[in-house]
């Protein structure tokens, strides 16, 4: 689909004020300071459940400063994301007065654009041509994320008996047990069970763990540790770890 670029504005004293139809830019008070050449992509991911469904968009070429914002000789260009009146999501880039960069800004927001208004206003208002209202994005299929294990790895990858293993487990949802097993059996430390943890939050549990030296290949479970996780998901889910050598 062509992509309308649809202006409104109102000269009060020195100031131009613009707007379009999903809403002011930074409150309606920005006129075309900087220059540049930019070029905007953007997709909306509908998945069967609204939750998983989103919205992003790619800014990409080149910005000129122009306009000393900081009293530093530098021009900072806000790069905004609005819909139906509301702003989604805003990105500043500083450039110094005369210098060319080139510019990778991405912005975003959770579910689809709202209709009150069509598609979505998105791009830096302070380029001449660099803010597009409406914005159509184009419509791919997505889906939400299975609850489990979704990716494992250790640090290294093979190791011999008393080197130490770095077990990692990336996890969508809400794990209430993850572990360390060797075989079937749970690794243990006295009668500890030996846990992966997620201390900071960002879905990827670790443990590391010093493979026994007594460890004795007299049977191929001996060999093979691998993770376990429990959760608000139907079953249990395992990925591999490591085999050891000997």
């Amino acid at each position: 689909m062509k992509h309308k670029k649809i202006w409104f504005s109102l000269v009060v004293g020195s100031c131009v004020l613009w707007a379009g139809p999903n809403g002011p830019v930074d409150g309606g008070s920005i006129a075309p300071q900087a220059t540049g050449d930019i070029h905007i992509t953007g997709t909306q991911t509908v998945a069967e459940e609204g939750k998983c469904s989103y919205n992003e968009y790619i800014i990409t070429g080149t910005i000129t400063g122009t306009d000393d914002d900081t009293g530093k000789g530098q021009d900072i260009v806000q790069f905004v994301l609005w819909d139906d009146g509301t702003l989604k999501d805003e990105a500043n880039v500083t450039v110094d007065v005369g210098e060319t960069i080139p510019i990778n800004v991405v912005l975003s927001f959770k579910g689809l654009y709202g209709t009150g208004a069509p598609g979505v206003g998105v791009g830096a208002p302070e380029i001449d041509g660099g803010y597009i209202d409406p914005f159509y994005p184009e419509d791919v299929n997505g889906s939400c994320p299975r609850n489990g294990i979704t990716k494992c790895w250790v640090t290294p990858h093979i190791t011999r008996a008393g080197g130490r293993v770095t077990f990692n487990a990336e996890i969508i949802g809400k794990a209430k047990i993850v572990a360390l097993y060797n075989g079937n059996n749970p690794v243990k430390i006295g009668k500890r069970l030996v846990k992966l943890t997620d201390p900071d939050g960002d879905n990827i549990y670790s443990v590391t763990y010093r493979i026994p030296r007594s460890t004795l290949p007299t049977g191929p479970w001996l060999f093979d540790y691998k993770v376990r996780a429990v959760g608000n998901w139907k079953g249990d889910d395992w990925c591999p770890g490591i085999r050891v050598r000997h």
